[in-house]
């Protein structure tokens, strides 16, 4: 057991920390299961959650940094293995599945197929139109567009974030607003169509993810942004801790500053499943 706080000598107090966006090596990320399991015990993590990427494009055919669909098996495999192994940190298998429409039928039947094995799904929009927007190669083409481009970019983004929860297949929206990443921003946020993916988001009983990972981005700040927070609490939307780790060494970064945000803004945490549990923030962490 790790012991975070002490409140009397003898006062044995465990907290709730996790992080339920990891990557292995067999997609995007730098190491195998068991590194990050053990980054996550000495963090003292509680419960942490294996999302490696399966990104299906508009054509059918299988993106960049995605797990073959073929060795999704030998993913789930190895994920078993270090929840069997693992002696202080509980461990979910998930994906994070990039939602683009041509592809959407593919994805589908995929976690169809996996549903048994699976114990939730992020959802991510990487891709607008074949623009993979939030990778370095990106950042010449963004600097290209008008503001009047920007502007159509992220309205878009943000209608295919809708299209992809009302699909009603996933669990978590990941990183709801990384559009933001390189720091080229809309002129007006459009309000309203984010309005309308958190109305959905409750009412389908998913939940959004708040992470850290912005923080190690160029925008610096936490995805999503504090307006958006804002809106959640006012809709009280179920929210998930993650800090979308592809190296050991952040599967705990910057779990503290989400962690207080949560606990500040009074939002539901939730842990992702196939039903979401949700605990009180003033309790547990």
């Amino acid at each position: 057991m790790c012991v975070l706080n002490v409140d009397k000598p003898g006062d044995t107090i465990k907290k709730f920390r996790a992080n339920y966006h990891i990557h292995t090596s067999m997609s995007d990320g730098s190491s195998k299961p068991a590194d990050y399991v053990e980054k996550a015990t000495e963090a003292c993590l509680t419960e942490i959650g294996f999302t490696d990427h399966l990104v299906i494009l508009d054509d059918a055919s299988v993106g960049l940094g995605s797990l073959d669909p073929t060795g999704i098996d030998v993913y789930v495999e190895a994920v078993e293995d270090v929840k069997r192994s693992s002696k202080n940190v509980n461990v979910k298998c998930g994906l994070e599945v990039d939602y683009t429409p041509g592809g959407f039928k593919r994805v589908e039947e995929i976690l169809k197929s996996y549903g048994d094995v699976l114990d939730y799904t992020l959802m991510g929009v990487h891709i607008i139109d074949g623009f993979h927007f939030d990778t370095p190669e990106s950042v010449s083409t963004w600097r290209s567009l008008s503001q009047s481009v920007i502007d159509k970019l992220y309205r878009r983004y943000y209608t295919l974030v809708l299209e992809a929860v009302e699909t009603g297949i996933f669990t978590v929206v990941a990183h709801l607003d990384i559009v933001k990443k390189f720091c080229f921003k809309s002129s007006e946020e459009p309000l309203g169509l984010i309005e309308s993916i958190l109305e959905s988001v409750k009412a389908l009983g998913m939940a959004v993810e708040v992470s850290s990972a912005g923080l190690r981005h160029p925008v610096k700040e936490l995805y999503p942004s504090n307006r958006i927070v804002d809106m959640l609490a006012v809709l009280q939307v179920p929210v998930v801790i993650a800090t979308d780790a592809h190296r050991p060494e952040d599967v705990s970064n910057g779990l503290e500053v989400v962690a207080e945000l949560i606990k500040r803004k009074k939002l539901p945490l939730a842990i992702p499943n196939s039903r979401l549990k949700i605990l009180d923030p003033l309790e547990v962490l």
